[in-house]
């Protein structure tokens, strides 16, 4: 009879040992797959039934699709600044700058002065976006002002996962300041994502 008791009290700590090890891995499976389906939700690029005008200080303007969050504010340093978010890694950010326009006035002299502050500006984004890497620039215009364009590549982290991101950025130099303009969602997502922020970059007026 003793040794039955004995027996049974090995068993007891082993079994409770069993039961935590059981559940540890089931909320270790379940929270993997409940974040990557959250993250797949996150990086997904939302169907466009209609577009709106948005209007922001000083004349700035830009067709946004009707519904995504959008988001303003004001940082040190900067004017004026709007996100555009059709989920968490799905954005369109726009900055209006003081010091990108008096950067863009000393570089006046080679030329293209929107390339130099396009540079310039480069190791701000590698150091905000790690894996930064950029293609070769374009010149183009973005609401009547001088401006170049670059897609790049890049790495984000989004609820413990890290997702390749792909984008556009564009510095343009307006009359009164100079802007950034950077788009990104995740790879896959970018086909369907590009012709959204093509249409968003032609209607923009910058100031």
């Amino acid at each position: 009879m003793r040794s039955e008791t004995k027996q049974r009290r090995k068993k007891g700590p082993i079994l409770a040992w069993i039961i935590v090890g059981a559940l540890f891995v089931v909320l270790v499976v379940g929270g993997y797959v409940i974040s990557r389906v959250l993250g797949a939700v996150a990086g997904r690029v939302p169907e466009v039934q209609e577009w709106e005008l948005f209007e922001g200080p000083e004349g700035f303007q830009m067709a946004v699709p009707k519904g995504w969050t959008i988001v303003t504010g004001e940082v040190q340093g900067v004017k004026y600044n709007v996100t555009v978010k059709g989920g968490e890694l799905v954005y369109v950010k726009v900055v209006g700058s003081d010091t990108m326009s008096f950067l863009g006035d000393a570089a006046r002299m080679s030329g293209r002065p929107e390339v130099k502050v396009h540079e310039f500006t480069t190791s701000e984004f590698k150091h905000s976006y790690p894996g930064y890497k950029e293609s070769s620039l374009q010149q183009t215009t973005v609401g009547g002002a001088a401006a170049v364009r670059a897609e790049f590549t890049c790495t984000n982290s989004h609820l413990m996962q890290k997702f390749k991101m792909r984008g556009l950025r564009i510095t343009a130099l307006g009359s009164q300041k100079g802007w950034s303009v950077i788009a990104m969602c995740p790879e896959q997502s970018w086909d369907k994502f590009r012709p959204i922020v093509e249409q968003m970059v032609s209607s923009m007026r910058l100031p």
